[in-house]
């Protein structure tokens, strides 16, 4: 049976049933005191098997056979699990909004039953994966855990393993209100993580952000346990999970250099049929080596009806007003300054505002302030508006 003939989902685990009363009301059955946990696999490396030839490949019921048959997800300790599968199983590249409002939904479907969840994924998408969902799921109040591994479980020494038990245990943490990618033992807030490498096994930093938890040694060495960097969580939230699925796609983003004159990026605005916003990955603090141009060109944009986004390129720091008179010129021109946050962070963000149907004044004034712990300094927190 081919991918696309399959049930989009199917749900295995070691979970124990609970009643359906309880499944409905969000509570665990009174035989068990374990933490449920949902896997939603979608893809990656993690999952992978290899072939005949050593290349890799998804395989069906491969990642069921290898959490069943893991000791370390059998301890007391471990939170009970299922396990879902998502089809056809996709490589990160190939995600985008649908695939994001896909997983969303299976989270609004579960959201009661379990909780915390994790999310299987390739790792190429994934601070993109993980900034949407952050700004998709409106007062989450669980936590949802992303991960996946550079090498996959088939190598005698491999990441796909540790990412995925520790995974499961931060999916455990009851004052975790967030979207985070766990990597490497570390847990970080999705909507300020970024894929830095594509070989180590620590390919995931927050670099303007710090981390919100870690894997460590407990205090006689014996165990493991969980270190949350408490003054760094969001609070929960009041109310009920609200999800946003309507993202609109239309955003372009462009990267400036040297070599692009501005004659380039004057031809995609002028010929921005569709386009809904342009993002502008700067120089530094915002700087642009357009002696004055630029600016022109922006209000020309902003006439056009464009939402411009000025981020910058360095991993870390951030788009500063204050300290350049090309980034002022940048902001007054009306571009939205994205301080520190990621590109990956602004290109969700746009994505969804736009996709609550806002005006465009409103999407601006929203992409200028915090409203899940995206940007530093968190303002107060906007969210109630969408």
């Amino acid at each position: 049976m081919s991918d696309d003939t399959k049930s989009p989902v199917s749900l295995t685990g070691n979970h124990s049933s609970a009643p359906a009363s309880a499944s409905r009301l969000g509570l665990r059955s009174p035989e068990t005191h374990r933490t449920d946990v949902l896997v939603i696999y979608t893809g990656g490396t993690l999952g992978m098997k290899p072939n005949a030839d050593g290349s890799l490949s998804p395989a069906e019921g491969y990642l069921e056979e290898v959490m069943s048959n893991m000791e370390e997800l059998k301890h007391p300790a471990m939170p009970a699990w299922s396990l879902i599968v998502m089809h056809p199983i996709m490589d990160s590249s190939d995600m985008g909004p649908k695939d994001w409002g896909r997983i969303a939904s299976e989270l609004e479907r579960h959201y009661l039953d379990y909780d915390g969840f994790v999310v299987v994924m390739g790792t190429d998408t994934m601070a993109y994966c993980a900034s949407a969902l952050s700004f998709m799921l409106h007062k989450l109040s669980k936590p949802v855990i992303l991960t996946g591994s550079i090498i996959p479980f088939s190598s005698p020494w491999n990441d796909a393993r540790r990412n995925l038990i520790v995974s499961l245990m931060f999916a455990t943490c009851s004052d975790l209100c967030d979207v985070c990618i766990s990597f490497g033992g570390m847990l970080l807030r999705g909507n300020r993580s970024r894929k830095l490498s594509s070989v180590d096994v620590d390919a995931f930093q927050s670099p303007n952000f710090p981390p919100l938890g870690e894997l460590s040694a407990s205090r006689f060495g014996h165990n493991q346990e969980i270190k949350l960097n408490t003054y760094l969580l969001r609070p929960r939230p009041r109310g009920r999970l609200k999800v946003h699925k309507d993202l609109v796609g239309s955003i372009v983003v462009v990267k400036t250099n040297p070599v692009c004159q501005l004659k380039e990026l004057r031809m995609v605005v002028e010929n921005a049929v569709g386009l809904r916003a342009l993002v502008l990955e700067l120089y530094g603090t915002g700087t642009s080596g357009s002696k004055g141009q630029l600016g022109l060109l922006i209000g020309n944009a902003v006439q056009r009806g464009l939402i411009v986004v000025a981020a910058t390129q360095c991993v870390r720091g951030l788009v500063s007003v204050d300290s350049h008179s090309v980034c002022q010129e940048v902001v007054q021109s009306g571009a939205i300054s994205a301080r520190d946050m990621t590109t990956e962070a602004v290109v969700t963000k746009l994505a969804v505002l736009l996709g609550c149907g806002y005006s465009d004044a409103k999407v601006r004034e929203l992409m200028g302030v915090s409203i899940c712990g995206e940007m530093t300094p968190d303002e107060p927190e906007l969210l109630s508006h969408l």
